[in-house]
């Protein structure tokens, strides 16, 4: 324990390095573990800010914007955005990044390591769209608290460090190459979801075919 007090930084310096090659080498191997996480939390996120709006008397001004909720909720949180007549944030997934119009966005909040550097790449260019305004992104980091019965992980603090690689990498403008001829299982698996719903139930070979017309699924269409 005294040495690793005494060499905390030393190590977090050999860690962060080893992130940045690590993530570096990451999209020769897609299937790696440490980047396969989410954005998640978003929902608790939400309803904490919301009660606290609400506990202060203050209007709301934190909207939720994943794929679990309705439609209607999803187009009110977008609606919020593009009003612009008061402060408005979207605690949201990777839902966001389809090219959903929600206006001008001031600046992006990254909660915990993202999952790729092209993901944060991505994040950070959702602001700073108008003429003369910088993109801006902040990134948080939750840790536990660290005690004599922690593991090593949380001692070094192995999310901020992977955080701080993927910044690095970002800022040397460098990211993953985007991957071509993926099968995309989870876009899939939404857009028969989607149709089902629509349709109140659909034949499964005339759902694949009616999927399978666009460029994105013929690979699943033809696996």
């Amino acid at each position: 324990m005294h040495w690793l007090a005494r060499h905390r930084l030393v190590l977090l310096g050999l860690i962060a390095a080893f992130w940045t090659a690590l993530v570096a080498l990451a999209h020769f191997f897609p299937s790696a573990p440490f980047l396969s996480g989410v954005w998640n939390g978003e929902r608790s996120f939400s309803d904490l800010l919301r009660r606290r709006c609400e506990h202060e008397g203050l209007p709301n001004e934190f909207w939720p914007h994943h794929g679990s909720l309705s439609r209607e909720i999803r187009e009110d949180t977008e609606a919020a955005l593009k009003a612009g007549n008061r402060p408005a944030t979207a605690i949201c997934t990777t839902t966001l990044e389809l090219g959903i119009d929600i206006g001008s966005v001031k600046s992006v909040a990254q909660i915990g390591p993202p999952p790729s550097v092209a993901a944060l790449r991505q994040r950070l260019g959702r602001s700073g769209r108008r003429p003369g305004e910088p993109a801006i992104l902040r990134a948080y980091v939750v840790e536990n608290y660290v005690t004599a019965q922690s593991p090593v992980s949380d001692r070094l603090r192995e999310s901020l460090v992977q955080s701080a690689a993927c910044v690095r990498l970002l800022l040397g403008n460098w990211f993953e190459a985007p991957r071509e001829g993926g099968l995309h299982l989870s876009t899939f698996v939404q857009q028969i979801l989607s149709i089902i719903a629509e349709r109140g139930g659909c034949h499964g070979f005339r759902v694949v075919t009616h999927v399978g017309e666009g460029w994105a699924f013929c690979g699943i269409v033809n696996w």
